[in-house]
């Protein structure tokens, strides 16, 4: 554990090699004394802390559970020092003193006596820790388990507070055989100390502690810094900051001077133990609450810190505050009279000691929020009446009383209503939408009028019929929700709005909303009469639907003995009949008519099949042109053909005399150019040989196109 101090030499090279061979040293030590330890699994450890001084060290140890501090009370602790460093120099051979040469233990009960027989609250503690017959812990279990778990509770409550008392004074620590001062140190050396069990316990593993120090380490104890207080209903609060400081002090003395600081006496009999927050987290600031009786009088505080080795640091600076009377009490409003468009407000102050500095009046439209002040600068401590000029039709006045401490009280809220009779303005920009389930949602926009109460909504089924109104109660938003039944002969329903304040004046109407009914009956579905197989495609004729809100027919199509309908016309007039000339041969395919309404809902006619007439003509390729490139030793042969569905052009070729054979097979993509024509290039060739080139197409359904007319081409 390390040393109290904070103070660290200037560092160089000379003090880092030093250091270097110091922490060498030392761990050579520690390796060949802990051999036995090691050998051992997770042993107890004991820690062990030191605060050097000028003329002695202050050494405190302390084991870390508490079957370990059972243990060493009966075994008691040796504890061994070895001098490292002497004038500035690290030693060949550290040189090994035994401290105890009999072990360290706790007093023997008896010695306890004259120290609880003077109530000495820490020796008092202690002594019940390590010698009372019981130690209270809350159990109630009278069974074998519940006797067990009472007696290791009871074990870790003695240990606890047998620490607890320790760090609160040094004394005791001695006492319980866990501090230790050495007085035979010398300023020019420095020292490793070592505490172990001094017995061995078989029951129990425990480590041995180091600490490393000497009276050079010494540093002043600093003084507590950032105290805080503030004057409070039940006392004075002090804070200050102990974080920073919690490896230095565990306990604070809070000191009070009555005589403007030039006397100070502690607060509190014992000392202030740093308050923590969680496990292993120490709270960043330490607070006491002084109460105190004198009113009106200026209090000096000062904090001095009292480190685990008992000694008292220098005290804080010192901070003064004067306790007063804190207001508790609020105003009562007496009356809220109206006077003509002005409101006066009057109201009482209860007798109570606090002094009061003055009113605020504030006013709000609903006496849960909203309150603002409306008068322009604090009123005196012994006004009691305000006129408010700016009065509206619905006011709600409290008053707020301010005390010395910045501290203030409210009043309960007062209402004050003005004569009204003008109605607020008709809503406006109503506009609202009907869904496919009648549920309608309106909305407009929002009235200025403060004392707007809300709105009626009124409905109707005709603009000049009678409108009914919807709503039980005024509606505080503006946003409404209504359903509408859908199957009814009115296609149309309409609304209207009222705005009402809080005195029940009606606006007039807004003017009318008329919304649309969703339509949620399809229309009626077109019918096909004709269905006729053509050699250019498949001719349709059909009556279309008979619903006056049809908006459009289109027109589907999918291959027999498949579900992939897709639309291939779409006729938003009058028109009925279509030839689908987009059809292969030898395929057959279903169609049906489909009606759309002005709802987007459809129906389907019956559907049909059919198949495109195949007379097996398909016409000849007759724009060709062939031509002898003797220069690149090829020939050019070029034709157009847009006649959809080719699957491949078939070229033939024979030399003059000979007869025509199939040369090669091209796909379209294969000859086509940029200007949509098609060409293929023939190398194979003899000069002065005459060829004869024809040309025929396949198309995807199987069929032929007749031959080309002969090429003739002499290269």
């Amino acid at each position: 554990m390390n040393t109290l101090s904070r103070h660290k030499p200037p560092r160089n090279r000379t003090a880092t090699n030093l250091n270097g061979h110091i922490r060498s040293i030392i761990i050579v030590l520690l390796l060949a004394m802990n051999q036995q330890a090691n050998a051992q699994q997770k042993p107890i450890k004991i820690a062990m802390l030191a605060r050097p001084l000028k003329d002695s060290i202050l050494l405190r140890w302390g084991p870390a559970n508490a079957q370990a501090w059972h243990s060493l009370n009966k075994t008691g602790y040796q504890l061994r020092r070895f001098t490292i460093v002497r004038d500035g120099k690290v030693l060949a051979k550290p040189e090994q003193s035994l401290l105890s040469p009999m072990p360290i233990k706790p007093w023997p009960m008896e010695a306890w006596q004259k120290k609880v027989e003077a109530d000495d609250k820490y020796f008092s503690i202690a002594a019940q820790a390590l010698y009372g017959e019981s130690f209270e812990v809350s159990q109630s279990d009278e069974n074998a388990i519940g006797k067990m778990m009472n007696q290791a509770k009871e074990t870790e409550s003695r240990f606890s507070f047998a620490l607890f008392s320790a760090d609160q004074d040094y004394e005791v620590a001695k006492a319980m055989g866990m501090a230790y001062v050495d007085h035979a140190v010398k300023g020019n050396e420095k020292y490793l100390y070592r505490i172990y069990p001094a017995g061995a316990d078989k029951q129990v593993r425990i480590d041995t502690g180091f600490v490393y120090t000497g009276p050079s380490d010494y540093a002043p104890l600093p003084k507590p810094y950032d105290l805080r207080i503030n004057a409070e209903k039940k006392g004075v609060m002090l804070s200050w900051n102990q974080e920073a400081q919690a490896q230095i002090y565990t306990t604070y003395i809070v000191e009070r001077s009555d005589d403007e600081g030039k006397t100070f006496q502690a607060i509190t009999d014992a000392g202030i133990v740093n308050p923590e927050q969680g496990e292993d987290k120490t709270r960043r600031r330490a607070f006491k609450l002084d109460t105190v009786s004198a009113i009106n009088k200026k209090l000096v505080y000062r904090v001095k810190g009292i480190s685990p080795f008992g000694e008292i640091g220098p005290a804080s600076d010192t901070l003064s505050v004067t306790a007063i009377h804190h207001l508790e009490t609020s105003a009562s409003i007496s009356s809220a009279e109206v006077i003509g468009k002005t409101v006066k407000v009057t109201w009482e102050m209860p007798d109570q000691p606090a002094d009061i500095i003055g009113f605020d009046i504030e006013k709000a439209s609903n006496p849960e929020k909203g309150f603002k002040k409306i008068n322009a600068k604090m009123l005196s401590a012994d006004t009691r009446t305000f006129v408010d000029p700016l009065a509206v039709n619905s006011n709600y006045y409290r008053i707020r009383a301010y005390g010395k401490e910045d501290k203030s009280t409210l009043s309960y809220p007062v209402f004050a209503q003005l004569i009204d009779s003008i109605p607020p303005e008709p809503p406006i920009e109503l506009k609202g939408v009907v869904d496919k389930a009648g549920l309608v949602k309106l909305s407009w926009k929002a009235n200025t009028e403060k004392d707007l109460a809300g709105y009626r909504v009124y409905r109707g089924n005709s603009i000049d019929g009678e409108f009914s109104q919807v709503t039980r109660k005024a509606v505080k938003i503006n946003a409404f929700t209504d359903t509408v039944e859908l199957k009814t002969l009115t296609k149309s329903v309409f609304y209207k709005l009222v705005a009402v304040d809080k005195r029940y004046n009606p606006s007039e109407f807004s003017q009318p909303l008329k919304l649309k009914r969703p339509d949620i009956v399809p229309p009626a579905p077109p019918s096909l009469y004709e269905v006729e197989n053509r050699a250019e495609g498949i001719y349709l004729a059909w009556n279309n639907s008979a619903s006056d809100d049809v908006v459009a027919h289109e027109v589907y199509r999918t291959v027999q003995g498949e579900e992939n309908w897709k639309p291939i016309a779409t006729f938003k007039d009058t028109l009925h009949v279509f030839m689908d000339t987009t059809v292969n041969l030898k395929q057959t395919y279903v169609y049906k008519i489909r009606a759309f309404d002005d709802s987007n809902l459809n129906s389907d006619s019956k559907p049909f099949s059919a198949k495109r007439l195949d007379l097996g003509l398909r016409p000849a390729i007759v724009n060709t042109k062939g031509t002898a490139d003797r220069e690149n030793l090829s020939v050019q042969i070029k034709w157009a053909y847009n006649v959809p569905n080719v699957d491949a052009y078939l070229i033939y070729k024979a030399e003059q005399g000979k007869p025509l054979r199939l040369w090669q097979t091209l796909s379209p993509s294969a000859t086509k150019q940029k200007d949509r024509s098609h060409q293929f290039i023939d190398t194979q060739l003899f000069i002065n040989t005459i060829y004869i080139y024809r040309i025929k197409a396949v198309f995807e359904d199987g069929t032929e196109s007749p031959f080309s007319k002969e090429i003739l081409i002499n290269y």
